[in-house]
Parts: structure tokens; C-alpha cells; sequence
């Protein structure tokens, strides 16, 4: 959609009571008019989460997100580089933990979402140890058993 789309459908919706609002993708972060497009669903009234692998924050982006008081909640399954890529099919785990990093001195809410599935079940205390050390607040979800890498049938 654009971003007069959203404003439109989002305005609509605000007048039809809804208040809380996950922004997710795809990547969000992808959009160059990201921040634009929260702005105006802020400035509607809307609280807004933001759901991202956070592979792309930047200190800017971040600054802007804080501004607004967008929640954030990044994607962080595993903390070993092998089964990131194996989970995520890319090898961006350095670029999300530069992105955490980022995000220390962040004035609201930020929460680490980690998925679980056989392939990372027995790392789930080693992440939630992590995220609440960084200052997020863990959140853990299981994942649909029977399919693979981002909705792909895994027959493993």
C-alpha cells in the first residue's frame, strides 16, 4: 500500500476503535518511507509495534522510532551464527546483534522474540538470559511443526 493508503485504512480503523497497531512485513525496515508512515499512524492516535529481524536499524532510524514512541520487538532465534542462517536462510546474525547494540539506550519498550522449533529448542535459555541482559523483554513463540524455513514444506 501507499503511504496515503495506509493513512486512509488506518484513519478508518482508529474511527472504528482500534488503538494498537504491529507494523511487520515482509521487512518493514525495507520501506524508505518507514518512519513517514509511523509518523502519521502515531499522529492518528494510534500505538504502534514495530516488528523487525533488525537487520537494518540504524542509529537515525532508531532516534526516529524513539521519538515517536514506537514499541519494537526484533526477531533474534538463536544466538549461533550456523543455525541463524540454517533458521533465517541468510547469515545476518552479526548484523542483528550490531542492531541490538544500537538499541541500548531505547526509552521504550523493546522485546527479543525468539521462535521456537526443534532446530533451537535447546538455546531458548541462552537467549532469554541474553535479551534480558541487553534490556528486552523476551518473548517466545513456537513454531507450525510441519513447515520449514518461512512457510516452505520441510520434509525433515
Amino acid at each position: 500500500m501507499t503511504r496515503d493508503e495506509i493513512r486512509r485504512v488506518f484513519s478508518g480503523l482508529y474511527d472504528e476503535g482500534v488503538r494498537f497497531v504491529f507494523v511487520q512485513g515482509g521487512e518493514p525496515l525495507l520501506r524508505k518511507d518507514l518512519a513517514f508512515i509511523l509518523q502519521d499512524l502515531v499522529q492518528i492516535g494510534l500505538y504502534l509495534t514495530l516488528i523487525t529481524n533488525g537487520t537494518r536499524f540504524t542509529p537515525s532510524l532508531i532516534q526516529q522510532f524513539d521519538d515517536l514512541a514506537v514499541s519494537l520487538s526484533v526477531s533474534l532465534d538463536t544466538l549461533d551464527p550456523i543455525r541463524y542462517e540454517r533458521i533465517r536462510g541468510a547469515d545476518q546474525l552479526n548484523q542483528v546483534l550490531v542492531g541490538l547494540d544500537l538499541l541500548e539506550g531505547y526509552r521504550h519498550p523493546k522485546f527479543l522474540t525468539c521462535i521456537v522449533s526443534e532446530v533451537n529448542r535447546h538455546e531458548v535459555h541462552e537467549v532469554v538470559r541474553f535479551a534480558r541482559s541487553h534490556g528486552f523483554l523476551p518473548v517466545i513463540g513456537a513454531y507450525h511443526w510441519d513447515v520449514g524455513l518461512y512457510g516452505k514444506q520441510d520434509p525433515t
